[in-house]
């Protein structure tokens, strides 16, 4: 079984039953599957709603943070985000919460290229910077419980997904990559900062429409944590000459320590994204794992 395997039954046919028991106005539609990824099912309908499943327990717990945070955070953000419309409550057809939302425009980052990366870079820059802006201290966020700015932990998840990759993959970096993540967790020390951070932002939670940046999905990972785990996205979604770009429009105190911080998870992220890609024989995303090895490696 692999770590993305669900451990939670759903389907297009399961959701659409969940949603007919508690929102009937859907009855004459018929949805279709948005996205499946590791943590979650999301299926849309054609009136422009989509509605999101975890399909591993430990995502089931993150629903009451969206539906608590995203309300709040959303209008103070220069991007849209997807704000919950419809709360669905555990019953006989699916035995968790799940979540409603008024679709948002545009394909993934790593399905939709960008007619410009430098403006989106710097869209994005300025995202995060008015999101870790925000004073934690009127939100109801969780801390970062699970440890997500360790970067022991971020090296031992880079391992583990790294070991699931062919050694023909593998062989593109030698051993230069993981020497350096080696050494990286071992040098790296993470500062005491906080802010609010999406805490799961990589090309497959940004949306390009018309080739802009039009939103930010996904935010189950919501959390008061490190500002180096969004800044990752500079690595995981933009080549070396657009992060000038990126940090200039970020604009808040950076060190060196955090951005080789940020570099290590996204190591963790291409790693992880190649391993799921070509498991589950998703082109795109394992070229984005891929694109991100190489951004990374020295």
């Amino acid at each position: 079984m692999a770590v993305w395997d669900a451990d939670i039954e759903i389907d297009v046919g399961i959701a659409h039953a969940a949603v007919l028991a508690q929102f009937p106005e859907f009855a004459k539609e018929q949805p279709g599957v948005l996205g499946e990824g590791w943590d979650n099912l999301c299926i849309v309908y054609p009136s422009g709603v989509a509605f999101r499943f975890p399909r591993r327990k430990s995502a089931v717990p993150l629903i009451e943070v969206e539906v608590a945070v995203l309300p709040l955070v959303a209008p103070s953000l220069p991007l849209p985000i997807p704000v919950p419309f419809f709360v669905g409550q555990p019953g006989r057809a699916y035995p968790h919460p799940f979540l409603g939302y008024r679709l948002l425009l545009g394909e993934t980052m790593d399905r939709a290229p960008l007619n410009d990366p430098s403006a989106g870079a710097q869209a994005l820059g300025a995202f995060l910077r008015h999101l870790h802006r925000l004073d934690p201290k009127t939100l109801p966020l969780p801390g970062d419980h699970i440890h997500r700015k360790d970067p022991e932990r971020i090296r031992e998840r880079f391992f583990e997904r790294w070991t699931a990759i062919p050694s023909g993959e593998q062989a593109r970096w030698g051993t230069v990559l993981t020497e350096w993540v080696h050494e990286t967790a071992t040098l790296v020390k993470p500062s005491d900062k906080a802010c609010v951070v999406h805490g799961d932002l990589y090309p497959r939670h940004v949306l390009v429409c018309d080739g802009q940046v039009s939103g930010v999905i996904d935010w189950g990972d919501v959390h008061l944590g490190h500002p180096a785990m969004d800044l990752s996205l500079m690595v995981t979604g933009f080549n070396a000459e657009h992060w000038p770009a990126f940090l200039h429009a970020y604009g808040l105190p950076t060190s060196e320590e955090d951005l080789r911080h940020a570099r290590l998870r996204a190591a963790m992220y291409g790693a992880a994204l190649l391993a799921y890609g070509l498991d589950t024989s998703d082109d795109a995303i394992a070229a984005c794992g891929r694109q991100i090895l190489d951004r990374v490696a020295p």
